[in-house]
């Protein structure tokens, strides 16, 4: 899997229409504009032309964004991964686009034997890959992404001390709230299952803002713990995921007449403590009860 970044569209020529008017055609030598209304159109419509027939192979499109997938066979050369890159690079010079190789990288998970990454000539293979905001490791623990998002928001609380003595304590909760809080809760419905020491690391940045905000003194539970709030909207997301038309619906396990979910047999921790796993064991427990 590896990750592709652009940074320039070159379009051959452009003509804009305003009700009846519309204006000579001229040659555009740049890219459009980063944040104008138009380039997330102009884009969507080339980056969709993009395919790769392959059923080993996926691209993962979102934004500017591309991540493709593929899958590695043991005692294989694994040949489809170079045929998935080539045919990617053909596409792009098709096209027009510049790709920046030095900002691609690859990782390779895999836990079985025999079964090792594919080398790419101009792409980097990493441990550790950063997609759209969360950080994927190649053992597919959330260690590194927890620790990226707790320096993130250590950083951020300093400017918190300085508002401290300058603004009301309502308006520092929620200052608190939006830039914070909301770094430690992005995409929080994927690791509900987090381990102990990981969930620790986050609940103790709010506790060091407990302090700011209330004094060390303070034994009140004066703000809506974390892990309550990962399970909240993990339970929204999962009830969410049954409408046939969600885009995780295919990953929903499936459940019985009585409404309990049915999950494969496994003794892997990673695999009890991923999403859908994790919420189907919470939900069928509060079924019981």
């Amino acid at each position: 899997m590896y990750k592709v970044y652009f940074y320039k569209v070159n379009l051959h020529s452009c003509t804009v229409h305003l009700g009846l008017c519309q204006n000579y055609t001229t040659r555009v030598t740049s890219g459009v504009p980063q944040g104008s209304v138009i380039g997330p159109f102009i884009f969507s419509l080339v980056a969709g032309s993009f395919h790769f027939e392959s059923e080993n192979c996926k691209v993962i499109k979102y934004a500017d964004d591309f991540t493709m997938c593929a899958a590695l066979m043991r005692n294989s050369p694994n040949t489809h991964v170079l045929d998935f890159h080539d045919s990617f690079l053909r596409w792009t010079r098709a096209k027009g686009l510049v790709v920046n190789l030095s900002k691609c990288k690859s990782i390779c998970v895999s836990f079985g034997r025999n079964c090792s990454p594919v080398p790419l000539s101009d792409v980097l293979i990493v441990k550790d890959l950063r997609i759209l905001g969360v950080t994927l490791n190649e053992n597919l623990s959330w260690n590194t992404h927890v620790d990226n998002i707790v320096k993130s928001a250590s950083r951020r609380l300093y400017l918190l001390r300085l508002l401290k003595n300058v603004v009301s304590r309502k308006t520092l909760i929620t200052v608190y709230n939006a830039i914070v809080r909301s770094c430690l809760e992005y995409a929080s419905p994927l690791f509900v299952g987090l381990s102990a020491t990981n969930a620790a690391k986050l609940s103790r940045i709010q506790r060091r803002f407990h302090r700011l905000l209330c004094g060390r003194e303070c034994r009140n539970q004066c703000l809506e713990p974390l892990e309550d709030r990962r399970r909240i909207a993990a339970v929204k997301l999962f009830l969410q995921s049954r409408n046939a038309e969600h885009v995780l619906y295919d990953l929903m396990p499936m459940s019985s007449k009585s409404g309990r979910y049915l999950l494969k047999a496994t003794t892997r921790t990673r695999r009890l403590t991923s999403f859908f796993p994790f919420m189907s064991i919470y939900l069928n427990s509060l079924h019981s009860r």
